[in-house]
């Protein structure tokens, strides 16, 4: 049988226990500050490294400048390469699908690109090793070659703000394709063929060139990264749908397509 507690058994117990929470107190306490010390240090590894990647947009250009589209080949940093996009088919055509966006009829015939990668001599190089970070860009510009900006909508209600609605829809981004021409030479191509146009009107088609690295496509798709190389079509028309005659597909088209590519 135990025997009775005494007032001093009491004392000493609890001295014992306010003893040990006050050790777990220090113990977290110590464990609390040492998370916050790893946190701070990896939320300033961070805003390091973000502070790196960071581009300034005042010094690159304006994706909605006011000023002509040009035709740009440029050579590598070490002047070894050139890049040029070569036009090999172009749209002639187009039906305006208003608000329908699921009856969009593509732009025909489907815009297809090649890329020359050029040696000091204008002498056509493989770059195998390159083709996976090439990316084409489209956008869309007037006859004149000026970037043409998407309108805004009318606003639900007087106190809701207008949006921009989007005049060229479809993919508007094109990987490379390491195709065969009609003559067997092989070479790199970038296909678009579902692009259309909202409205009516006479426009050309702006084609940019970026070579694709870590983090860019944000940038890349914003108009933020100076291109490798850039060139536009020659004017083309659309029409309403109820006018639109769409020609026929062409050679070059079901050529590639038998070779895998998107059919155009």
């Amino acid at each position: 049988m135990s025997s009775p507690r005494t007032g001093d058994d009491t004392h000493n117990v609890y001295k014992r226990n306010r003893e040990r929470i006050s050790i777990r107190g220090l113990t977290h306490s110590a464990t609390t500050q040492a998370q916050a010390r790893r946190h701070r240090d990896y939320d300033s590894r961070t805003r390091s490294h973000q502070h790196h990647l960071r581009y300034d947009p005042i010094a690159l250009p304006s994706p909605t400048a006011n000023v002509p589209f040009l035709s740009v080949s440029r050579r590598s940093t070490s002047g070894s390469k050139g890049y040029q996009l070569v036009i090999l088919q172009e749209p002639t055509a187009g039906a305006a699908h208003g608000s329908q966006y699921l009856s969009r009829v593509p732009l025909a015939p489907a815009l297809i690109i090649r890329l020359d990668v050029l040696d000091p001599s204008q002498r056509r190089l493989q770059v195998d090793d390159e083709i996976p970070f090439f990316v084409c860009t489209i956008q869309l510009l007037d006859e004149n070659a000026l970037p043409v900006r998407d309108p805004p909508d009318e606003p639900s209600s007087a106190s809701a703000q207008p949006s921009a609605q989007r005049l060229l829809y479809g993919s508007l981004v094109s990987s490379p394709y390491s195709l065969v021409d009609m003559n067997g030479q092989r070479g790199i191509y970038f296909m678009f063929p579902d692009v259309s146009i909202r409205t009516e009107g006479k426009y050309r088609l702006g084609i940019s060139l970026t070579r694709l690295r870590d983090h860019e496509m944000t940038l890349i798709q914003s108009g933020f990264v100076s291109p490798l190389a850039q060139v536009s079509t020659q004017p083309f028309t659309v029409v309403n749908q109820r006018n639109y005659v769409a020609p026929p597909r062409t050679q070059l088209s079901l050529h590639f397509a038998n070779q895998g590519a998107p059919k155009t």
